[in-house]
Parts: structure tokens; C-alpha cells; sequence
């Protein structure tokens, strides 16, 4: 009984993994704030959205307990060029000086950094990115 359970809950958990990464893939995102106060904080963590990213997070994790780290792992191509895109991303990171002034909400360098990769995610997605197969889709 419970094994029918669980092999039904992994086939719909499946069926919505296919869904949420077609509807990501197909949909034009704007990324814009919307956690402006307290209030906005309390109304995401009760969202849909933030229950299941917290849940990705988790399985995640549990499928990495325990699980030794080694240097000398063969990475696939798809983790190379994932990899390639972080580093490019973080020197980029470390070439924009952060702003001395008191600033309330963060550094506002970050928006320099962000309005920098608004400008070359196209190109950094399809100079680095061209060939990643993830579940089946294809860039």
C-alpha cells in the first residue's frame, strides 16, 4: 500500500517537475522587487512558490548527506559550463567596486553589477550555455 502511495506521489511530483520547467522555459520573466516590507516578507513565505524552492533546497541537501567531496571528480559538460558561468559571474563580481557611502538596503554597487548583467545574460547564456541539456530540454 505505501509503495503504491509513494510511486503515485513520485509520478505527479514528476509530471509537475515537467510542467513548472515548461512554464519557466516558455514564459517571459521580469525580474522586479517585490518584497518591500515586512509585510510582502510574511505574504512570499506562505506562497506557493517559496514552499516549493524550499522543498527543492531540501531534496537537494538530503540527496548530498553524507556524500564525500573529492577533488578529482569528472564533471559533466553540464556542470563545466554551469561552473564556467559562476566564475565569469563572480569576477565580474570582484571588478565593481562597492560603494563607501551609509547605505539602509545593501550596497548599491549591487545595482551596477545587476544592470551589468541584465546587459550580457543573453550573451553569457548563449556563449556558455549552448548544448546544456537539462531534463530532456535542449539550448
Amino acid at each position: 500500500m505505501i509503495d503504491s502511495i509513494t510511486q503515485m506521489y513520485f509520478t505527479w511530483l514528476k509530471r509537475r517537475r515537467a510542467e513548472l520547467i515548461n512554464h519557466f522555459w516558455t514564459t517571459q520573466w521580469v525580474c522586479k522587487k517585490m518584497i518591500n516590507s515586512v509585510m510582502d516578507l510574511t505574504r512570499w513565505k506562505k506562497s506557493l512558490a517559496y514552499v516549493e524552492l524550499m522543498d527543492f533546497i531540501g531534496t537537494v541537501n538530503s540527496a548530498v548527506v553524507s556524500t564525500s567531496i573529492s577533488e578529482n571528480q569528472n564533471h559533466s559538460e553540464n556542470i563545466s559550463k554551469v561552473s564556467l558561468l559562476m566564475s565569469k559571474l563572480k569576477n565580474h563580481v570582484d571588478e565593481v567596486p562597492l560603494d563607501q557611502d551609509t547605505q539602509r538596503f545593501g550596497n548599491k554597487a549591487f545595482r551596477t553589477w545587476f544592470h551589468w548583467l541584465s546587459e550580457n545574460a543573453g550573451a553569457f547564456c548563449s556563449e556558455l550555455l549552448i548544448g546544456l541539456e537539462i531534463s530532456g530540454l535542449k539550448f
